[in-house]
């Protein structure tokens, strides 16, 4: 497994109020401070980005946290989603975690 820690991609989606924390713990702010923290800034106030990204206005950004085949991107959101309050576990793979977030939903 490779230790070197993996670039950030960010790409921008609109928020809704159950996303924001509408009564589920931390909400976005919990989420935020998770993103804010995998980011690699060398002592910046921000990081400054790599590269673009694979969609349009997506960016990568220098990051602190490494990837392998039990660390997956969907582990990374879990991770974020947990920070925003909601009850969710790792996922190595997306249907794995979308479907954790559509029962969330349907509650």
């Amino acid at each position: 497994m490779d230790s070197q820690p993996r670039p950030v991609r960010l790409r921008g989606r609109a928020v809704g109020a159950a996303a924001r924390g509408a009564g589920r713990g931390v909400g976005i702010r919990g989420a935020a401070s998770y993103v804010d923290q995998a980011f690699a800034s060398d002592g910046r106030a921000a990081a400054e980005a790599l590269g673009p990204g694979h969609y349009g206005d997506s960016r990568f950004y220098p990051g602190r946290e490494t990837f392998h085949l039990l660390r997956t991107c969907n582990v990374w959101t879990a991770g974020a989603l947990r920070a925003a309050g909601l009850p969710v576990r790792n996922a190595i793979t997306l249907d794995g975690l979308m479907s954790q977030v559509r029962a969330l939903r349907a509650r």
